[in-house]
């Protein structure tokens, strides 16, 4: 055997008794698999959806007639604040799409009616705003035109809390205004105009019945006197209650009632001082005041008729000033007509007497010459005269003489 073999022999030998040696390792077994049978499953049926239509037509009518009120409430809140009064040419623009998108809706033309109607909202927006915006400026001008009235009735006197009351509403409307609030800003600018406008009534009105109270003249209506009281005392009342529609309509009242018992009043002065310078005309008419002293007389008989206008149309209270400035100057009218009528009869009395005195005279100078009447040259004719006819003429002579001024009367009868 060759020397190979027998190493690859002992090499062989070597691996078997190794092998043998080796023991073999213990292998755990695994717990059985219980698989639990799962009942078969059972198919549901495929169901085939159908395509959702969605109904657009609907949902663009929905919208147009959403869009078409908020229009037509815009429209409305126009008209109750009377912007297509104040501002025509803008509302009628507005009108005229919201108009034509009503044609549209009622139509059915949804896009058209959703076109027009869309333009439609703006413009009425803007004339409200421009409308509140104007309305708001009226009421501050006659907020300060009250105010001024206020002033001149005394009524920071008189109404102190009205103007109090006025004043806070004012600042309030102002903030709102700044704030962009133009509807409520409206609102509290013409409550404090009603606040300013019932303080000058109340004023007036007791500033009248103060008047009636110093001439006295309250029992020249007496009615009237007392229902204006108790409608002033209604008033006070009401705007404690802030109603102020009713305090404005007592304190209306009371100022009306007031008035006319202090027109009443007078018209009994106005009366009574007629009738004064009525008698003091007449006088004067009845001397013929106005050929004698024409333009005195002309200066009081303006003032008469003047008088007479002023009661004519119910202004008693100047009427009854003017009729008291007529009769005084009537007075004085008469009494100069009365002074030169008796210088005029005393002129004419004093001629007489000269020319009696002239007559006499001439008379003795013919008997001491033996004249008679047809054959003397110097007989002074003399015309009679009669009280119906008197012509007078006062030389300046004869009445430096009689220590007169120069006068001049011509007169007819009784009444010259």
């Amino acid at each position: 055997m060759t020397r190979k073999k027998r190493l690859w022999l002992i090499g062989l030998g070597v691996l078997l008794l190794a092998a043998c040696q080796t023991q073999a390792p213990v292998v755990e077994e695994e717990p059985p698999v219980i698989v639990e049978e799962t009942p078969p499953i059972e198919e549901e049926p495929v169901v085939v959806e159908e395509p959702v239509v969605v109904d657009t037509t609907a949902e663009l009518r929905a919208e147009v007639q959403a869009l078409h009120d908020q229009v037509l409430a815009l429209r409305a809140r126009a008209v109750e604040i009377q912007a297509n009064e104040q501002l025509p040419d803008q509302y009628d623009a507005a009108d005229q799409l919201y108009l034509a998108g009503k044609t549209a809706l009622d139509s059915e033309a949804w896009e058209t009616a959703k076109t027009a109607l869309t333009g439609a909202r703006p413009l009425f927006e803007q004339v409200l705003e421009n409308s509140y915006r104007l309305s708001i400026n009226q009421q501050k001008d006659l907020i300060e035109q009250l105010h001024r009235a206020a002033e001149a009735a005394d009524a920071y006197n008189l109404a102190p809390g009205l103007l109090a009351n006025a004043a806070s509403r004012l600042e309030a409307a102002a903030s709102a205004e700044d704030e962009g609030r133009l509807a409520d800003a409206l609102a509290l600018y013409n409550e404090a105009r009603q606040w300013y406008d019932g303080a000058v009534k109340r004023a007036r009105a007791l500033s009248v019945k103060a008047r009636i109270d110093e001439l006295d003249y309250a029992t020249a209506d007496p009615g009237n006197y007392a229902l204006a009281g108790e409608k002033l005392a209604t008033a006070d009342s009401r705007w404690q209650e802030l109603d102020l529609t009713a305090a404005t309509d007592a304190i209306e009242e009371a100022l009306l009632r007031y008035n006319l018992a202090l027109a009443r009043g007078w018209e009994l002065l106005a009366g009574t001082q007629r009738s004064r310078a009525e008698a003091n005309k007449q006088l004067a008419d009845d001397i013929k005041a106005n050929i004698a002293v024409a333009e005195q007389y002309d200066t009081a008989k303006l003032v008469w008729d003047n008088a007479v206008e002023a009661a004519a149309g119910g202004n008693n209270e100047y009427a009854a000033g003017l009729f008291e400035q007529a009769e005084e100057l009537f007075a004085v009218v008469y009494q100069t007509a009365a002074d030169k009528r008796s210088a005029a009869e005393a002129a004419m009395a004093a001629a007489r007497n000269r020319q009696g005195q002239s007559l006499s005279t001439a008379q003795e100078a013919d008997q001491t010459l033996g004249l008679t009447p047809e054959n003397s040259e110097t007989i002074i004719e003399l015309e009679p005269t009669t009280d119906d006819s008197i012509n007078v003429e006062v030389l300046e002579g004869d009445a430096a003489a009689d220590g007169s001024a120069t006068t001049t009367e011509t007169g007819t009868g009784e009444g010259e």
